[in-house]
């Protein structure tokens, strides 16, 4: 692939439409009711936060709110309530910013052919120049946005890239000139990766299919997940240590997906052993490989490398960047650093251009913003048909002294 070069648990389980009235539940419902559910909040289960001890302790975390109505939008409001009293706290709330998401999903609808070509700087339509190996990364975005939004044409759009791929690949029965790694034709894990999560989204067993032909592909070739590491370094020779980690994360989902979680747990253990150091020219997208392997070194070591803006960077650029950094902490389950990122992101995006340090657009980059879906601050949303949102809730704890606090958000039909 190219490479530019809260929380407190939330007790709501459902608003819930019953004979036109509004009916919310909370904690655990032990009677049966016929409720048609018209939006979920979903995440950990309640928890009761104890011990403050000290000023400006934040608690955060991530849920998601999803319209199950598959033909209206639905108006949402948030509040929270503490118990006891809350004097001190300040509950502040993120979603998706869909603004971000949809002009940057619109430009890439705009500039798709099959694939992309990679420097889109200015374009306002397709160069008629398609990359394979940007294909399945870029059009990831594109389903980011679908799941978010329920718009149907990023969906047709995700499909178009996953049609290219099996033509690419073969279509069921992979080309024989295919390899596992290098060549003028090769598998990279973010194009398995696609074709796995459109195949679930969309239904069609062809992604799905396909996905584990290559995968089967890549185990069959290296059946020890160590010597797939040591390839893929021999291939990035001067290019830097930390890129290998990148390439590779995406394998470990996959594999799991086909079927083969003993070759994944091998190879998480072998990505983690890959040291980066700082002076590496992929050393910041090198740490979110690590971290998104599971490497809870890592983790630290990303966060202490996040600039004071909330960015990241390396000698590659800074959207990139921090754009895999907060991917990587999200997975970490490291929300306030990740929140920051997102918020910076946010404030990069014109017109749905993210440009590079390079002043220079790429579609690949533009696709991983959305990935890491820009934040903004809200008090309430407004849901389209069958989407989904992530919802941030940060609790900020400006008083002292010991206590017990059970902090319950709820979303309210508005």
């Amino acid at each position: 692939m190219n490479k530019k070069f809260l929380m407190f648990g939330i007790p709501i389980l459902a608003i819930g439409l019953v004979f036109g009235a509004v009916l919310i539940y909370y904690g655990q419902v032990n009677q049966t009711v016929n409720v048609q559910q018209a939006v979920t909040l979903e995440g950990n289960p309640s928890v009761t936060y104890s011990n403050v001890y000290s000023p400006d302790v934040i608690v955060d975390g991530t849920h998601s709110l999803k319209n199950h109505d598959p033909t209206n939008s639905r108006g949402v409001s948030l509040a929270t309530t503490y118990s006891p009293d809350g004097n001190g706290i300040t509950t502040t709330y993120y979603s998706d910013s869909v603004n971000s998401i949809v002009s940057t999903s619109n430009r890439l609808v705009e500039l798709q052919n099959s694939s992309w070509d990679w420097i889109v700087t200015g374009a306002s339509s397709p160069s008629g120049t398609v990359y394979l190996n940007i294909a399945g990364v870029t059009a990831q975005g594109l389903l980011t946005a679908y799941k978010s939004t329920g718009n149907v044409s990023y969906l047709t759009a995700s499909e178009k890239t996953g049609d290219y791929l099996l033509t690419q690949y073969g279509n069921q029965s992979l080309d024989p000139s295919l390899t596992a790694l290098t060549g003028s034709k090769h598998i990279n894990a973010y194009n398995v990766k696609f074709l796995y999560d459109l195949g679930s989204v969309s239904g069609n067993t062809l992604y799905t299919n396909e996905a584990n032909l290559l995968m089967e592909k890549v185990i069959t070739t290296y059946p020890t997940a160590s010597d797939l590491v040591s390839a893929d370094t021999t291939a990035r020779a001067g290019v830097g240590v930390g890129i290998v980690a990148w390439d590779l994360f995406n394998y470990i989902e996959n594999a799991k997906s086909y079927g083969n979680p003993t070759w994944a747990n091998d190879l998480a253990t072998s990505i983690q052993g890959i040291s980066v150091p700082n002076t590496d020219q992929t050393y910041i997208v090198g740490l979110a490989g690590l971290v998104m392997s599971g490497s809870s070194s890592a983790v630290q070591e990303l966060m202490n490398n996040q600039s004071s803006d909330g960015s990241w960077t390396d000698a590659n650029g800074n959207v990139q960047d921090t754009a895999y950094s907060v991917m990587a902490l999200k997975f970490a389950g490291e929300y306030k650093s990740a929140l920051k990122g997102q918020l910076w992101l946010t404030s990069k995006n014109s017109n749905g251009v993210f440009l590079e340090s390079d002043n220079n657009e790429y579609s690949e980059v533009d696709s991983e913003a959305i990935q890491s879906i820009p934040m903004k601050l809200v008090t309430s949303v407004n849901l389209s048909p069958n989407s989904e949102l992530s919802l941030y809730i940060e609790n900020n704890f400006n008083t002292s002294g010991n206590g017990t606090y059970t902090i319950t958000t709820t979303a309210n039909p508005q």
